[in-house]
Order: C-alpha cells, then structure tokens, then sequence
C-alpha cells in the first residue's frame, strides 16, 4: 500500500494529514512505531510528502548545477548528465506513485539515486586542483 495515492495530490488532497512525530522517531525499527506497533498511516504519509517536498528542491538544485555546467564547455557532458538523471528520477518517482509502485519504476528510482552519487562525485574529483606534475606540466626550475 502506498502512503499517498496520485500525483500531484496525495490521496486526493494537496496538504493531507500529516504525523511528522511518528513519521520521524529515529530510534525504531524500519516501518514500525516506537512502540513496535506498526506506523499509523498519517506518519507514513508525512514521510511521503516530506520526500516529495525535498525532491523538488534537490531537483531545482541540480536542474541549476545542470544549466551552470552546460555553460562550459569542458563540462558539458557533466550538464547533460545530470539534466538526464533529474528528468529520469522526477519520471521514475512519479511513475512509482501513478502506476502502483511497479517492482521495475522502484529499481529505477534506486539507481538514480545512485546514479547522482557517481555524477556529483566524478564532479567533485574533476574540480579537486592537481598538483602540476599530473597536468603534463614540468615543475619550475629554480634560478641559481
């Protein structure tokens, strides 16, 4: 069962009820309340939309970092990578929700997130500087 059925809506509501109390008690086991019962389903749907909430902005975020790097021309195909993995997660979340949670759109929406950890840490190490020595340079000589 889903927590919020329909997109953009969830559950026919575009401000459903909400236990974020629940939803967010750390120290618990997975899917279940602290008391070991299982979560009320207004602590399930208060994690959804805190989910959905944070990918917009991730997504806005990224489609930013995205336009930045397509305006260079030496990370171009960091830009369109990432625009591509925006539009491909934004599709397969949605899907998840629309279509019923298929097995398929939920494999999908994992290997997208992992997918960002790879782009965004290929981009980090290709902005680290380097020493000059792994540039092709020669270190200067000093003048006697």
């Amino acid at each position: 069962m889903l927590a919020c059925n329909g997109f953009p809506q969830c559950n026919a509501q575009w401000w459903p009820a909400m236990d974020f109390g629940q939803g967010f008690t750390l120290l618990r086991e997975l899917g279940r309340a602290g008391h070991g019962g299982a979560l009320p389903a207004d602590a399930l749907v208060a994690i959804h939309m805190a989910h959905r909430l944070f990918a917009a902005v991730a997504a806005t975020v990224l489609l930013w970092l995205a336009w930045r790097l397509l305006r260079e021309p030496a990370l171009r195909r960091f830009g369109l990578g990432l625009a591509a993995l925006v539009a491909a997660q934004v599709a397969s979340g949605i899907s998840n929700v629309v279509l019923g949670w298929p097995l398929a759109a939920a494999l999908a929406h994992s290997a997208g997130a992992g997918g960002f950890v790879l782009l965004l840490t290929l981009l980090i190490a290709r902005s680290a500087p380097q020493p000059a020595v792994h540039r092709g340079l020669r270190p200067a000589v000093a003048a006697a």
